[in-house]
């Protein structure tokens, strides 16, 4: 009975491996989308703390933020 399941169980041996790499890439795209919208985020904040700023805040500053 072993010898007539190994061919099985090398296809799903082989198929996890196959689908494995994919399942890193799609978890590091799921962090790549995290991070961007952690970027749009900080972005829109400084973009606001900018525009209260206004005339009134020195250029250097803004640009550090």
């Amino acid at each position: 009975m072993a010898q007539a399941v190994k061919p099985y169980i090398d296809r799903l041996t082989a198929l996890h491996r196959l689908l494995n790499p994919v399942d890193r890439i799609v978890d590091k795209t799921d962090q790549i989308h995290e991070l961007q919208s952690e970027i749009v985020a900080d972005v829109a904040e400084v973009e606001d703390i900018a525009d209260d700023i206004g005339a009134e805040g020195d250029e250097g500053t803004i640009n550090d933020l």
